[in-house]
């Protein structure tokens, strides 16, 4: 066995020269700590962030304390948990890490995986196998000690729910009590980064809690004080954390605040208001429309700090490439289609004039593998010209193109402004909106549409997306991909790109154009987001995935003297 760093596992011939995103997203230059991120010509001359001088020496900040004299900050939550159990589903991720630990985690600042609860490991020559030790002085907040059982119990446990991120896992040998190794299904890219989703607890306050969904044994930097289903909860600095060393401590596990208030309020309209308000501190990736009433010549104009970043949530265009469909066999139909739609008019159109343009499928925010040369290479310029000469060439005849997407403001107003330029060009088209849950549905049935508009981030590496959306044995019933798209020439090359034994810049670059030349799915845009806060936060700070962690956020009173 050979002794590797985990950046290594993760990033071995990554790129260079990452941007962070969203939620999913992280800032641009430091990832957890954010700062203005790159932004098209208009948000390039609008107001798009602010931040208020503040003397931290100075600053009264007892209206952020509690009777207790702890700190306090307030948070809007567009959702209730429904359970904090870490074997159940649900979205919040920053939840789950501020309460349960990981083996290893991905730094938002630096997109590497690192270990955590892990104190070291060894990954083996052919990269199937990892011998893991753990610290012997990890507990749960019940006095519990994590050994390499709980370790085991925490991953059986989740693949036996079906838990998506366990599939990479094949089973976990152990050693003894605080080592083990872990069998790896296959030497894929992005393997390690499911390590990270993984949240470890006792096994005995598992089995022995009432209800754990309710009544967490945390083994994070903060515990569950208090939680009212369906209109607050709130978070307290775990005192007895058993990473004592700051210099091991993950820089996800920070305790910069004791208490964390998370208030339950869903209607962007009435987040912005609270905020407006002083009923919370905190609104993660406000859409433009609300955080413009804080920006200059807004309402509330110099009132709060304002942070702008690039969303990770990439805006894609698929065509339906299934036998039979109008595109499968025309590829001067679907060149028509992509050289006729302006993707800077999408931007201003749809988001505001806020985001940035894609130059390959997906985007550089949050996207690990994404090569800086592909700025400098054309992506489908918009050119109508070109678009009508190809759609002379075409077999078109005249047939209405069935645009399809979720029915959310952007997706509208992106398929509406793609219907007028498909137009402009010769090409009929209809706009047809759809609920998520229709949506979900619709998507994966080729007699539903002909082009769908959806969104997704890369989840790290930009080629494990790639693998997600055109990889056949991702879906089931021989779809062959998110466009039902059977190339097996295509697919030889992303197996090249997505395995740790081939993986490099040229594999990658390798997939990119030949999908280019596919004209089959192009990226569209990634948005700017937006969190606005009270002036006592100075820096916002994200999870990989963009959830905002408010115990890793910068207070003033972290600022003191």
């Amino acid at each position: 066995m050979r002794k590797k760093l985990m950046a290594l596992a993760l990033t071995f011939a990554m790129v260079n020269g990452l941007l962070t995103g969203c939620a999913g997203s992280t800032a641009s230059g430091t990832g957890a700590d954010r700062e203005n991120a790159g932004t098209t010509e208009k948000s390039e001359t609008a107001p798009t962030s602010q931040t208020i001088e503040v003397n931290a020496d100075e600053f009264d900040y007892s209206a952020w304390t509690d009777e207790q004299g702890r700190t306090v900050i307030t948070i809007c939550s567009p959702a209730d948990p429904g359970t904090f159990d870490p074997l159940q589903t649900y979205s919040q991720d920053a939840l789950q890490c501020t309460l349960f630990e990981s083996l290893f985690y991905v730094d938002p600042e630096t997109w590497e995986i690192k270990p955590n609860m892990a104190k070291d490991y060894e990954m083996s020559d052919d990269g199937l196998q990892a011998k893991v030790e753990i610290y012997d002085y990890i507990y749960d907040t019940a006095g519990n000690q994590i050994t390499s059982n709980d370790i085991k119990y925490c991953y059986d446990a989740s693949k036996e729910r079906g838990a998506a991120n366990s599939s990479g896992i094949d089973h976990i040998e152990i050693i003894d009590d605080y080592n083990f190794i872990m069998h790896l299904s296959s030497s894929r890219v992005g393997i390690w980064t499911n390590t990270s989703a993984f949240k470890i607890f006792s096994q005995k306050s598992y089995e022995e809690a009432e209800n754990f969904g309710t009544n967490p044994i945390a083994t994070g930097p903060y515990v569950l004080e208090e939680w009212v289903p369906g209109s607050s909860y709130r978070f307290v600095k775990n005192d007895n954390y058993w990473q004592k060393d700051p210099a091991l401590t993950a820089t996800i596990c920070k305790q910069n605040v004791d208490a964390v208030e998370f208030k339950v309020i869903k209607e962007p309209a009435q987040q912005s208001i609270a905020l407006g308000l002083g009923n919370v501190d905190i609104v993660n990736a406000m859409s433009f429309t609300e955080t413009s009433r804080f920006l200059p010549g807004g309402e509330n104009e110099g009132t709060h700090n304002v942070y702008t970043y690039d969303s990770i949530l990439a805006q894609l265009l698929y065509l339906n490439m299934a036998e039979g469909s109008v595109f499968a066999d025309d590829p001067e139909l679907r060149k028509a289609v992509f050289h006729s739609i302006s993707r800077e008019d999408l931007i201003d159109g749809s988001a505001d004039g806020y985001g940035n343009l894609c130059y390959t499928f997906g985007c550089e925010a949050g996207s690990l593998g994404f090569l800086q040369k592909w700025y400098e290479e054309e992506y489908y310029p918009y050119d109508v010209e070109y678009a009508k000469k190809c759609l002379d060439q075409s077999n078109y005849d005249g047939t209405s193109i069935r645009i399809v997407s979720n029915n959310s403001d952007m997706k509208k107003a992106e398929g509406q402004l793609i219907q007028m330029m498909l137009q402009s060009a010769g090409i009929n088209a209809e706009v047809v909106t759809y609920e998520d849950a229709l949506f979900n549905t619709y998507k994966n049935d080729p007699t539903q549409w002909d082009i769908l508009l959806d969104n997704t981030s890369a989840g790290a590496e930009l080629c494990s997306m790639w693998r997600r959306k055109f990889d056949p044995n991702n879906f089931s019933n021989d779809q062959g991909g998110a466009n039902f798209m059977h190339d097996d020439g295509l697919n030889e090359i992303l197996y090249q790109c997505i395995d740790m034994a081939t993986y490099s810049d040229e594999t990658v670059d390798a997939y990119h154009q030949a999908l280019k030349e596919r004209y089959s799915a192009m990226g569209l845009f990634n948005a700017l987001c937006f969190d606005v806060c009270s002036k006592v936060v100075t820096h916002t700070a994200v999870t990989d995935s963009g959830h905002l962690l408010a115990n890793c956020c910068t207070y003033i009173w972290n600022e003191k003297q």
